[in-house]
């Protein structure tokens, strides 16, 4: 819906567009009326609820208020000067929202539209390099930069040599200035062998070079957590500073997150029919959830003791802590009766505030009563925790807006709000903002990114480390099937397939602006880093590799 609202299209016809573009894959076509039925259903309740979603304000918007004359005047007259920068990010009602802005009787007096030629890397998201470098026939005076100030010679070479061997461009005859830019090549058989040497590789060009931990971009295609873990076990033995810059979890992999909603189920005797509880740890929680949140929730407790003490006193079938005289000396001994006290305060104020209770809290007030009347003092915490009071801060305010919203969506009572909650973020739906937890990362130490996120963030460093440079990772595209934001883009033919051809077209278009990109921003070499399988133990020949390999 939002990709359809980006294209200025309505549902029916971005569904439309994209069975004709996927041909006849009656599989394919299923999920596609299935989603077209899904969105109309959810559209059609946000209308009987007045309830509007990010699809339906950015229809208002294009539809009402850009093409009233009274609403637009009234909304944008108030503005006389106009700065954008990275038009090329912008999707196709952006930009013509722009050119309605540049347009002569429009209440702008002074604009200044930056694009960046070698942008647009979020066209997967359905942005529109080429619909905004019209935008120049709309300006007066049109002032076209050349001078790269982070780029050296000999790296952009790289760049000439990837689009030649990807587009058909002519070559550029600069092997030596290409060989010169490669400024190392690490290459071991498996993946973690790899990983494991980046750190004392950088370590070594660090003492050669006289260069410092944040001259250091380390580029890689995705990150996963076997990769994240193994690279900066290498980056900490060798005694590197590091901060990784990527995406926010989503808040159901975040531990504390689930921890709390643990405590949340604990306290309160919800159950629901709807919700297959053996699957998710909704209404009772399990064993396993319980020892994780007593061992992110109390000051010393380690992994092994909160399972032994989940184990002996948390009773799953019931949902219940047993008394602790059912301990023998020797598990009390092995426990720590200090940490029997912790969970013996935990569990009298959980009892004393949930649904089985007098004094129950709806699940915002519950949070914030938790945080400070209980887990941000000793024995629980013994220094302030800035991630924990995020996690809080975060909880409260999804439950709030979940006890506002209550009557419109569901009953409005406190068990119903608390578990559209849980439900929301143990299945992925409830996303937005998620809390920041963990220690800050390191602005002195290695750059840690993924490729698009460090395009996005106008990072130049000396070297880019290129991790896993022969993975198709490099070159794939995301996998959208229900909204390919190059099919729904305006200018893609109603009526135009999408083929093998264009399909391997725009990847190699795709994967050549992220090269030019990548050395625009480095400004003395690119270390390459590669490895002959990747994590699945599958042989990795990837196109970025294969254009470079005669250089390495």
């Amino acid at each position: 819906m939002v990709r359809a609202a980006f294209n200025g299209l309505t549902v029916e016809d971005a569904i439309e567009k994209q069975l004709v573009s996927w041909g006849a894959d009656p599989e394919h076509r299923r999920q596609l009326k299935d989603a077209e039925q899904a969105a109309l259903q959810f559209r059609g309740r946000c209308f009987a609820n007045s309830l509007i979603d990010t699809a339906l304000i950015i229809d208002i918007f294009n539809r009402f208020i850009v093409n009233d004359p009274q609403l637009y005047a009234a909304q944008i007259g108030r503005y006389r000067h106009l700065l954008i920068d990275n038009v090329e990010e912008q999707t196709p009602v952006g930009v013509e929202f722009v050119r309605k802005l540049l347009a002569p009787g429009s209440p702008i007096e002074t604009a200044v539209v930056a694009q960046d030629d070698g942008g647009g890397y979020k066209r997967f998201l359905s942005a529109s390099p080429q619909l905004a470098k019209g935008l120049d026939t709309a300006a007066d005076v049109s002032v076209r930069l050349t001078q790269n100030f982070n780029e050296a010679d000999n790296v952009y070479q790289i760049a000439h040599q990837v689009n030649h061997f990807l587009l058909g461009t002519q070559p550029n005859g600069a092997e030596e200035q290409i060989r010169d830019s490669i400024v190392g090549h690490l290459h071991t058989r498996y993946r973690r062998q790899m990983l494991s040497q980046v750190g004392p590789v950088i370590k070594q060009m660090m003492a050669a070079e006289n260069l410092e931990p944040s001259d250091f971009a380390i580029i890689l295609p995705y990150m996963d957590g076997a990769l994240r873990f193994k690279l900066t076990q290498s980056l900490n033995q060798s005694g590197l500073p590091y901060q990784i810059n990527r995406r926010r979890e989503s808040p159901r992999e975040v531990p504390q997150v689930r921890a709390w909603l643990t405590w949340l189920l604990l306290a309160n005797d919800w159950r629901d029919n709807t919700v297959d509880s053996d699957r998710f740890g909704l209404i009772k929680p399990s064993t396993h959830d319980i020892a994780e949140a007593l061992s992110l929730s109390i000051q010393g407790l380690d992994a092994v003791r909160a399972r032994m003490l989940a184990d002996a006193l948390y009773d799953q079938n019931a949902g219940i802590f047993n008394d602790r005289s059912l301990l023998t000396n020797q598990q009390i001994e092995r426990m720590g009766e200090h940490h029997l006290d912790a969970v013996d305060t935990l569990v009298s104020w959980l009892n004393a505030h949930g649904n089985r209770s007098d004094n129950p809290l709806s699940p915002d007030f519950f949070f914030y009563g938790l945080f400070s009347e209980v887990l941000s003092h000793p024995p629980f915490q013994n220094r302030a925790d800035t991630g924990l009071a995020e996690v809080c801060d975060w909880l409260i305010q999804m439950a709030s807006r979940f006890r506002q919203a209550g009557d419109r969506v569901i009953d409005g009572s406190s068990e119903s709000v608390g578990l559209a909650l849980v439900q929301g973020i143990y299945s992925g739906l409830v996303t937005a903002n998620p809390p920041a937890v963990g220690d800050p990362p390191d602005p002195d130490g290695v750059f840690i990114s993924t490729i698009q996120t460090y395009l996005l963030e106008e990072r130049p460093v000396p070297v880019q480390i290129w991790l896993e440079t022969s993975a198709t990772g490099w070159w794939d595209l995301p996998r959208q099937p229900l909204s390919n934001g190059f099919v729904l883009d305006p200018r893609w033919s109603i009526n135009q397939t999408w083929t093998l051809e264009d399909d391997v077209r725009i990847r190699n278009e795709q994967l050549s602006r992220i090269v030019v990109g990548l050395c625009s921003r480095c400004s003395k070499g690119i270390f390459i880093a590669t490895s002959d399988l990747d994590r699945r133990g599958a042989r990795q020949d990837g196109p970025l590799f294969k254009a470079i390999q005669l250089f390495l």
